[in-house]
């Protein structure tokens, strides 16, 4: 049952994804927003989005004792948090823990990584965030981890990541998006074998990636946007057979890419935009038989493409305007 909560129900309950949610209009959860499981009569959710009281938890976090049967816990906003209450180690049905725009969080406690069942972890725009417990490897459930920065914001406080990384095997999503001083990724991403997103747009800091990478067999979307730091791809990049997508835009520190490309046979989308290091593709991307759109858009040192290209039997879109060493455009690609 509801523990001692105090309630109040709105005329009109706010709607996030068809769900009804109650408001707390007292105690130190006051403004908050709950649901609560009929059935079992516990709250499952607890959510700050939409809160008004922006002066909250100058103290510090509550403890969440009254909520023992959270499986979703939304922070977002709370920016006089600083560090995680310890009590949130104890919520073992928690499945999404979203700590999203929390400015002064700069810690996550080790007692997050006991969370078995922990499916989603969102920690985007909460700049402070220097580490990664050691022990996040314990998250064997965890499917989803997202870090970084959003639209308009960036952390520059993570250089690095735990070894223990490559003990979340359930992992499915990595999305470290403008952590910018992020310099590595440790090796032991190879044993990710579920992994099937990697993103890392504007991670500014990073100069190459693991040769355990081409490990990760299930990847099937490889974003590195703006990395601008980024000299090579490693070789072992061509053993990601499973790979759909793959972003270089504006990688201008790319000076080659590797044969191994030409193994990529389930590759649909290339896009080395902007980097204009580049001075030759390799001729084995005439091999990716499954290529739809290839974007060269202002790659301005680019002086000859593969012989076989104009022969890939899918490639519908293809962009190689501003390419002005480009000693030869073939006559199909060229635009009316």
């Amino acid at each position: 049952m509801i523990r001692n909560v105090p309630l109040h129900v709105p005329a009109e309950p706010l709607d996030v994804k068809g769900s009804n949610w109650i408001l707390l209009e007292d105690g130190a959860m006051k403004g908050m927003n709950i649901i609560v499981d009929h059935s079992s009569e516990e709250v499952v959710s607890l959510s700050t989005r939409n809160c008004r009281d922006a002066e909250r938890w100058k103290e510090g976090m509550p403890a969440l004792t009254a909520f023992p049967s959270l499986q979703t816990l939304d922070l977002d906003n709370s920016r006089y948090l600083v560090e995680l209450n310890d009590t949130v180690g104890t919520l073992q049905d928690l499945r999404r823990l979203f700590l999203t725009r929390c400015d002064r969080l700069e810690r996550l406690p080790d007692s997050l990584c006991s969370l078995g069942n922990l499916q989603e972890l969102v920690l985007t725009d909460s700049p402070a965030i220097g580490s990664l417990p050691e022990s996040i490897g314990n998250l064997k459930s965890l499917k989803r981890l997202e870090f970084g920065g959003g639209s308009g914001h960036h952390n520059k406080s993570l250089e690095k990541l735990p070894d223990s990384l490559g003990d979340m095997t359930s992992l499915e999503e990595l999305i470290l998006d403008k952590c910018k001083a992020l310099k590595a990724l440790p090796s032991s991403i190879g044993r990710l074998s579920k992994l099937t997103r990697l993103s890392m747009k504007e991670c500014k800091a990073i100069k190459e990636l693991p040769e355990s990478l081409g490990n990760c067999s299930q990847l099937v979307e490889l974003s590195l946007l703006k990395c601008a730091a980024l000299e090579r791809l490693p070789e072992s990049v061509g053993k990601l057979t499973n790979l759909e997508d793959l972003s270089l835009g504006k990688c201008k520190s790319l000076t080659e890419l590797p044969t191994s490309l030409g193994n990529l046979n389930r590759l649909a989308v290339l896009s080395i935009r902007d980097c204009t290091k580049l001075r030759q593709l390799p001729d084995s991307l005439g091999d990716l038989t499954s290529l739809f759109r290839l974007d060269c858009k202002n790659c301005k040192n680019l002086e000859r493409l593969p012989a076989n290209i104009e022969s890939l039997p899918h490639l519908e879109e293809i962009d190689f305007s501003d390419c002005n060493s480009l000693a030869q455009i073939p006559e199909s690609f060229k635009k009316d």
